[in-house]
């Protein structure tokens, strides 16, 4: 009953139970005059429950803070997970780290698109919960390669599979130096590779897309 009851108390009283109760007995036996054998033993009970009930106290604060600690990283990892699937990985970072809000103005980009053809004939002619199996095998299968190239897939809209290649803006990174006159050549042709290097990840994964349609068609 004694074990129920201080299972049942808050952090906050057990705590100060245990910080009163040896106060109290002392004081209740010193106006009783009991013997000093007697008293020995009884303060010492009363100093071993109050050690007790203040170490439940600290442990039941300290775990709190722990399980509100790991519910934080949770749903901060839930957060994360969900801004970099909504919204490119650059500006995604850009959010985290310097906890601003995506930027207002568009970038430029190459966009790449797929669309399943005669996906219409074999909607009508396949039943529904394969042709749900056949785009879920193919545009999963699209989403590694998209995300093995750093790219952004923008959307998927029926048979429609959407990837963009954003290039990098000048004044976002800190490599594309500019003088008063404008950007240097040096800079001009950083960003020509860059942009070269985006569109041939875009040819890439137009490749991997085909190749992963001529399977699935072959299997």
């Amino acid at each position: 009953l004694v074990c129920c009851w201080i299972a049942s108390l808050g952090a906050s009283w057990a705590g100060g139970l245990g910080l009163t109760a040896p106060l109290v007995v002392c004081l209740v036996l010193a106006r009783l005059g009991s013997p000093f054998p007697t008293l020995d033993v009884i303060v010492s009970s009363a100093i071993a429950v109050g050690m007790v009930l203040m170490t439940w106290a600290f442990n039941h604060a300290q775990r709190s803070k722990f399980r509100l600690i790991n519910f934080c990283n949770e749903e901060l990892r839930k957060v994360r997970e969900l801004l970099f699937d909504l919204l490119p990985s650059t500006v995604a970072s850009d959010m985290i780290r310097m906890s601003s809000k995506p930027p207002p103005t568009a970038t430029k980009a190459a966009v790449l698109q797929l669309d399943i053809c005669k996906f219409t004939t074999l909607s009508q002619t396949l039943p529904a919960l394969e042709v749900a199996r056949m785009v879920h095998a193919l545009f999963s299968r699209f989403d590694d390669v998209v995300k093995s190239e750093k790219l952004f897939k923008m959307d998927t809209i029926g048979d429609a599979y959407v990837v963009a290649g954003l290039f990098p803006e000048p004044d976002r990174d800190s490599s594309f130096r500019t003088t008063s006159t404008g950007p240097t050549s040096a800079d001009d042709e950083w960003q020509s590779d860059t942009e070269r290097q985006i569109c041939e990840g875009l040819l890439r994964v137009a490749a991997a897309m085909i190749a992963a349609l001529e399977s699935y068609r072959l299997a």
